[in-house]
């Protein structure tokens, strides 16, 4: 049998409806109970063991991919007092930015940073991107002027 993990205290995080060990799919008594057994340093194959002996069904595969994919050690999360003071839009933008450097382990979830991008269009209602494109416009538009031909008094006057 595999050998024991240390204890360490565990923040669930990102776990959907899609994960069979989550809270709402096993119920309050069951969600609270594994995770003490995560926190004791339990292995996956002692906790399938057990749960069995209990009455829930649960495989080893699944706890370990909720260990593996939803719980964080609680000593690696850091606040940031200075988060406390941000608005919706800069409160959306840290969780992007947080995507953005998590995005080979998803601790945010590919769902919540999209969810995040479409909250933040719609808070912002695409002003973000509408600077860019009156900038590009502008350019655009800066380019036709000087590609005529040149006028001089009143008469157009070819350039060659």
């Amino acid at each position: 049998m595999p050998k024991r993990l240390s204890s360490k205290r565990y923040v669930v995080g990102g776990c959907t409806s899609t994960c069979s060990l989550n809270e709402a799919a096993l119920g309050p008594h069951w969600s609270k109970t594994l995770h003490a057994w995560y926190e004791e340093g339990m292995n996956d194959f002692l906790m399938e063991e057990r749960a069995r002996g209990q009455g829930l069904n649960v495989s080893h595969g699944a706890i370990g991919r909720h260990r593996k994919n939803h719980l964080i050690e609680a000593d690696s999360v850091q606040e940031d007092e200075s988060m406390a003071e941000l608005d919706d839009v800069s409160a959306l933008e840290a969780i992007l930015k947080q995507g953005q450097k998590q995005i080979k382990s998803w601790k945010v979830t590919p769902s919540e940073y999209f969810k995040a991008m479409e909250l933040k269009y719609r808070l912002t209602q695409g002003s973000t991107n509408d600077a860019m494109f009156a900038a590009l416009a502008g350019v655009g538009a800066e380019e036709d002027e000087d590609t005529g031909p040149e006028e001089v008094d009143g008469t157009l006057e070819d350039p060659e």
